[in-house]
């Protein structure tokens, strides 16, 4: 019972973060900045991909969903950076 919790908890998180980053990606969808979203993309992977095999090996599956949370940590960071640069760039 205590998995499930945890898991539920974690998917949870997932989703509140992807919430909070979702209109940054829109906006930046929108401004064409494409590229830059994928770049986002593929180094949200590879840090999800990493983390998620590390903790799978050293944690388990369950908490192996933090690499998940993790990486969609990185797409938010990143995304808010990107955001607030072409604001900053569209004031100049």
């Amino acid at each position: 019972m205590e998995n499930v919790i945890l898991v539920l908890s974690i998917c949870a998180l997932i989703m509140a973060v992807r919430a909070v980053r979702t209109p940054l990606a829109v906006l930046l969808q929108a401004a064409g900045r494409f590229r830059e979203l994928a770049g986002i993309g593929a180094a949200s992977a590879i840090v999800s991909l990493l983390a998620t095999l590390s903790l799978l090996f050293v944690a388990g599956p369950a908490l192996s969903m933090g690499g998940i949370v993790l990486g969609e940590l990185v797409i938010l960071v990143l995304c808010h950076e990107a955001v607030r640069n072409r604001k900053r760039a569209d004031h100049d």
